[in-house]
């Protein structure tokens, strides 16, 4: 088992600490003053608590390194590990007593060799730990001891006056660095042994000559100054600075980290490990080291010589040149000498002492008077610009050269030359060699091509050539940089290409790659032809009628008179590709205007289902593409069919030119002029097998005009065996239909279908000119309403069914499909989104538009976001929807009704009602900005519930929860008191609108309270005729009408005010609200309160209710500009605190 604690090797400890120090650890030890010890073997520090002077308990870390790693690795109780150094939280801080009493405890505990320790004389007995301990050391404290620490040596001093207590700051520990050098007496040594050495005096000084064998290294280690002001070397060394710096080391941060970074670099260049407390310059290789030594001198860390010695100076560095000159040969010849040479300041080094491959070292007397200097030389370090390899370094020491023979010199120049020139810069110092001009090397591009059937392949191998003089970094940037100009996917492990990105490359690319300097290309195998073609594409498209509903195109491409399928570019293009590769080699772009619109429409109609790169088909419906169409090719010949239903659409563009159908007599109705536009227009679509939208303001009569175009077509119906129409509207608006198809078509049958099948037990009526059901009926009896070719379907209120996802907008799509009419009729196309539109045109036109996610990406994404293609795109949407959407706004057709008059009225909250929203909206707030970081999508129902109770607690806290009985509510206190005077004192009929139901009963009770009569509608009403004729016929003063049961369907202009207590953001939503007063048949202006809390999440509201009518807008009279529906940056400001 291994032990608790490391073995320490007790030779290291005396290494590293000074004798005094050793001497007082090891009393400490003794007596039992080390608290705790801890060991981390991953880390190699041992760690423990010593008590000091002063009643302090000092942290002692002691770092180890492995001298003798055991059999089971570091952990094994065999492993021995050496001290390098300790830190401590006393004064001293670093390699201080403290530690000394940490490695003997632990030795003690452990187990070591007494005979190597001479000082100790016995063991620390009852002062140890077993391993089995906690790991404190029980205290056997002699109480002098204790006594003498506590008062120490200052405490004594202070006593006796000597010393200041003022004084006893901790002192920052000044450092130096020994320059020790050394000298060697044996000859023709590659590496000598420290044996061999010795520091240089000033009778080796003397002895030294020009040109002699005696080699000369320097070492260097740290020192530290003492009491007495001395440089001495114990309690510091190398160690030390091999850890990170910590604040108690008491050594200058800037002086540690430079003597850390000379150690780290120093270890980096060794390749083996050494205890050597100096470090031995003869293995400093890299330039780096003296530029740190400089450095660490620069933080005033002094040089300190020895012995002769008397100060270092580092100086700039030398450089190391090859010097090529001629000399006589013993045969006459003239040879060439080649000589490496060290120049400093310009002038050559003779004999140089060189002390490290990347340093040399001159030594000469000194001048320097400084009192104290003992030494009597000046030793400059000569760093080297480029280190010396050994032989480099024995020619220079023995000042030889390398004599070539004329014959060998050719040789040399042409296989050598180049080689040791990239090494060493070269010159000739008697100017007596030429050398050859130094050829760059090229960059060789080696191309194979294949051709193949499906498509062709060029793979391409880079190498260097003429690399003999070297690959210079610069040039290598150089070339490649001018490489990726052309080519910017180079690489240099090779490229591979194919299909469509091989001609260019072939006809273009590889030349002007050819053509730069340093490059060349070479084929293997023959050059492949290729032609591009750069003309101007033509484009002709000829169309086939196949049925009444469908128009096969034929696309008729050419570039430069070659014939180009069109199969090929439809692949191309929806690929994403940017060039055509044709069979005979032929290959053009498809950067082009003429390719980029016809990619514009293939994205379109290819997700129409019809497309595909055999046959290209168009639905009737999609007129807009046919316009599209014609406008990018330079030949449009459709045929005659085609040409004349697009003429006919075109006339439903504009309502001005609409044929005059007559006004049929068995409407017992008289149309105003605007509505007998929409009648001639709905007859059209009909007539044509058309469905369309009508889109007009609430309260312009759309069911009168959609009464009679079903009069229109029950009068010209082709066979007494055609189906009836078929109403789908609210089950609320069920009685409205049935009571206005009585009244103005009582020659027609008509059949309310208000409960299922299953209730009913009967089939379809067979002959009733009109059945009306509702949507939840329709939902549930989808089979049985499809099975049924209805000559018409009619949606009422088609904003129900906005949502393509549910299961209702899919039962109505699927009965609709056999109709040979379809209608949707809606005051709001577009409630919250451009989606809501697709799915009315889906349901009445389809095949007008792309599937949803092509019309998302194509429409809804770039109008919503308002990006650059916004208004492009929102006037192609207006082109395509325009024939088939009928909107006229009240203020344009029926000029003459009453003015509506809107007020928006801000009411402040109480002080209590102000903390308690304040607090509330905090709590909701950080929960749906955390919500809306997850995933707005999967949060929605979180999310919608804060904002719901935010808007509640907007209106009265008392709805949120009984227990705020006590804080009154602003908004119901202010209607109460407006409804007092408009009723009591003005006689005049109001409408209150809310969306809560629980606010809408507690205006009820407070009504009954003041005594005012009122009507009351909401989903949970089960005879809504009686309570609309309780306001209508009976004169209720107040009609209190939820927005969802009441903002649609119905009529009520004998009110001529209303109140909308909530605003949401769906503007159409209040709008439809409000038109049931200011509609045809109101006789007095119409006065409409929004009332808003101030400070609140209804201001929020507002600004978003903004937004969604911009986006209406823009989408029905042609504004380029639009907004978005609720997104993550809706919900986001209607948190926001501002």
């Amino acid at each position: 088992m291994a032990h608790v604690l490391p073995t320490i090797n007790v030779d290291s400890v005396h290494d590293c600490f000074g004798s005094g120090a050793l001497k007082r650890g090891r009393d400490y030890a003794h007596d039992g003053m080390v608290l705790s010890l801890g060991w981390n073997v991953h880390n190699s520090v041992l760690s423990g608590s010593v008590m000091g002077s002063g009643n302090n308990d000092y942290d002692v870390d002691v770092y180890l390194r492995p001298q003798k790693v055991g059999a089971d690795g570091y952990s094994s109780d065999d492993t021995v590990w050496g001290v390098s150094a300790s830190r401590c939280t006393c004064p001293v801080g670093v390699n201080c007593k403290h530690g000394v009493a940490v490695c003997y405890a632990t030795m003690d505990h452990v187990g070591f060799d007494q005979e190597a320790d001479d000082s100790w004389e016995e063991n620390l007995g009852s002062s140890t730990i077993s391993p089995q301990s906690s790991g404190d050391l029980p205290r056997q404290l002699s109480w002098i001891n204790v006594i003498e620490d506590f008062i120490g040596e200052s405490g004594r001093a202070i006593a006796a006056g000597v010393l200041n207590p003022h004084a006893m700051e901790p002192q920052l520990q000044e450092i130096a660095l020994s320059i020790d050098v050394k000298i060697q007496s044996e000859n023709n040594q590659k590496y000598f042994r420290s044996s061999e050495e010795k520091t240089l005096t000033m009778q080796d000084y003397a002895g030294l000559e020009d040109g002699d064998q005696k080699q000369l290294n320097i070492k260097i280690r740290p020192l530290r100054k003492s009491d007495a002001g001395n440089w001495v070397k114990g309690q510091i060394s190398w160690s030390v600075f091999e850890h990170s710096y910590l604040t108690n080391s008491f050594i200058a941060k800037e002086q540690f980290l430079a003597m850390n970074q000379l150690v780290q670099l120093h270890q980096d260049n060794l390749s083996f490990t050494t205890t050597d407390p100096e470090f031995d310059t003869r293995f400093w290789s890299d330039p780096r080291l003296w530029d740190l030594l400089k450095d660490a001198t620069a933080t005033g860390i002094p040089l300190i010589g020895q012995l002769a010695i008397r100060n270092v100076e580092i100086a700039e560095a030398a450089e190391v040149l090859m010097d090529f000159t001629q000399e006589q040969g013993f045969d006459g010849a003239e040879l060439m000498a080649v000589t490496p040479r060290i120049v400093w300041q310009g002038e050559y080094l003779k004999f140089p002492r060189i002390i490290a491959p990347s340093a040399i070292v001159q030594l000469e007397e000194s001048t320097d008077t400084t009192p104290g200097l003992k030494g009597k030389l000046h030793a400059r370090i000569i760093p080297l610009k480029t280190p010396l390899s050994y032989y480099q370094r024995e020619m220079i020491r023995n000042s030889t050269s390398l004599a070539l023979h004329p014959k060998e010199q050719e040789t040399f120049f042409e296989e050598y030359f180049p080689t040791l020139r990239n090494v060493l810069p070269v010159f000739s110092s008697d100017h007596s060699i030429e050398f050859p001009t130094k050829k760059l090397p090229s960059l060789e591009a080696s191309v194979n091509v294949t051709r193949g059937k499906l498509e062709d392949f060029v793979v391409v191998d880079w190498a260097w050539r003429d690399t003999a003089h070297g690959l210079s970094q610069e040039h290598r940037d150089a070339v490649m940089d001018s490489v990726r100009g052309v080519f910017p996917d180079v690489a240099l492990t090779g490229n591979m290409l194919k299909g469509t990105a091989v001609p260019p490359f072939i006809e273009h690319v590889a030349d002007k790659l050819d053509a730069l300097d340093y490059v060349t290309v070479k084929f293997v195998g023959e050059r492949p032809n290729y032609r591009e073609l750069s003309g101007d594409p033509f484009v002709g498209i000829t169309t086939t009628s196949t049925d009444n509903d469908w128009f096969d195109l034929n696309f008729d491409i050419s570039i430069d008179e070659v014939k180009v399928p069109f199969s090929s570019v439809f692949i191309a293009l929806s690929q994403d590709q940017d060039t055509v590769l044709l069979d005979d080699g032929s290959y053009f772009s498809l950067d082009h205007p003429s390719f980029d619109a016809l990619r514009g429409l293939l994205a379109e109609a290819q997700d129409l289902e019809e497309w595909d790169a055999k046959s290209q088909r168009v639905h009737r419906n999609n007129a807009g593409l046919f316009e599209d169409l014609a406008d990018l090719a330079d030949e449009w010949v459709p045929d005659v069919a085609l040409e004349s239903w697009l003429a006919t659409v075109r006339e439903l563009a504009n309502i001005k030119e609409l044929p005059r159908a007559a006004i049929p007599t068995t409407l017992n109705a008289t149309l105003r002029l605007y509505q007998e536009d929409g009648f001639r227009w709905l007859a059209l679509l009909y007539d044509l097998g058309l469905g369309g939208i009508l889109a007009d303001d609430m309260g312009l009569g759309k069911t009168i005009q959609t009464l009679a175009l079903i009069a229109h077509a029950r009068d010209h119906k082709k066979e007494s065996t055609d189906s009836g129409f078929l109403v789908i509207a609210p089950s609320s608006v069920l009685s409205v239909w049935r009571d206005e198809a009585a009244r103005f078509l009582p020659h027609l049958s008509v059949e309310v279908l208000d409960k299922t099948a299953a209730k009913r037990k009967t089939d379809l009526p067979i002959n009733a000119d009109i059945v009306i059901t509702s949507y939840t009926i329709a939902r549930i009896d989808e089979e049985l309403l499809a099975s049924k070719q209805w000559s018409g379907i009619i949606v009422d209120e088609a904003q129900f069914i906005k949502n393509h996802t549910t299961r209702s907008f899919r039962a109505i799509r699927s009965i609709a499909q056999q109709a040979k009419f379809r209608l949707a009729i809606t005051g709001t196309p577009m409630e919250n989104s451009l989606s809501d539109l697709w799915s009315l045109s889906a349901l009445t036109a389809p095949g007008l538009f792309p599937k949803f996610k092509e019309f998302k990406a194509q429409f809804i994404n770039p109008i919503e976001s308002g990006s650059e293609l916004s208004a492009e795109r929102m006037a192609h949407l207006q082109r395509r929807i325009a024939p088939f959407m009928l909107r006229r706004a009240k203020e344009d057709v029926a000029t003459d009704l009453p003015e509506k008059i809107e007020n928006t009225v801000v009411l402040p909250l109480t002080a209590p009602h102000r903390k308690l929203y304040d607090a509330v909206l905090q709590r909701e707030r950080k929960k749906v900005l955390h919500l809306l970081d997850e995933d707005m999508d999967a949060n929605r129902m979180s999310i919608f519930r804060s904002l719901t109770l935010l808007r509640m607690l907007a209106l009265d806290p008392f709805i949120v929860d009984e227990d705020n009985a006590a804080i009154p509510s602003t908004k119901l206190e202010d209607l109460l008191e407006r409804l007092e005077v408009l009723t009591t004192g003005e006689d005049h009929q109001v409408i209150v609108f809310s969306q809560f139901t629980s606010f809408l009963k507690r205006i009820a009770e407070r009504l009954e309270e003041i005594v005012i009569s009122y009507s009351y509608l909401d989903g949970a009403t089960r005879n809504r005729s009686d309570a609309i004729k309780e306001f209508r016929d009976n004169g209720a003063s107040v009609f209190l009408i939820s927005l969802k049961a009441g903002g649609f369907g119905l009529t009520l202009t004998e009110a001529d005010c209303v109140f909308l207590l909530d605003p949401w953001w769906n503007p159409a939503a209040e709008n439809q609200a409000i038109d049931r007063a200011h509609r045809i048949g109101q006789t007095s202006n119409v006065m409409v309160y929004r009332m808003v809390s101030e400070g609140t999440i209804e201001e929020k509201v507002l600004q978003l209710q903004k937004k969604k009518a911009e986006l209406f807008d823009a989408l029905t009279t042609g504004s380029s500009t639009a907004a978005s529906g609720l997104s993550v940056d809706d919900v986001r400001e209607l948190f926001s605190l501002d």
